[in-house]
């Protein structure tokens, strides 16, 4: 994850963090999301020849998560907390069957 903050580092993006091998990064940029996310895609295919999808989610965004607490009743400590996002809409139905495992 060290070769990964230097290439965005030299890209420009600035305070880049990595999080553990999990691939998930924490950065300033001051260009939107969606140009971050290509920017950044275009950056990891160049570096290390991989073809990946990057989901950028604002402070904001990850904020609401948070205050949502959709496992309020399970998960007390929100440092704990596992969340997956995705980079488009979920089909109808996988979104049908994921509701009717968690009921």
């Amino acid at each position: 994850m060290a070769r990964l903050r230097e290439a965005l580092e030299e890209a420009g993006f600035s305070d880049v963090r990595t999080h553990l091998q999990s691939g998930n990064v924490v950065l300033s940029s001051k260009t939107k999301p969606q140009q971050t996310a290509r920017k950044c895609e275009r950056l990891i295919e160049d570096e290390f020849g991989l073809e990946i999808d990057v989901v950028v989610r604002t402070p904001a965004e990850l904020a609401r998560v948070v205050e949502r607490n959709p496992l309020g009743k399970v998960a007390k400590d929100p440092k704990r907390y596992q969340v997956s996002f995705l980079a488009g809409p979920l089909p109808a139905a996988a979104k049908r069957k994921l509701e009717e495992a968690v009921q």
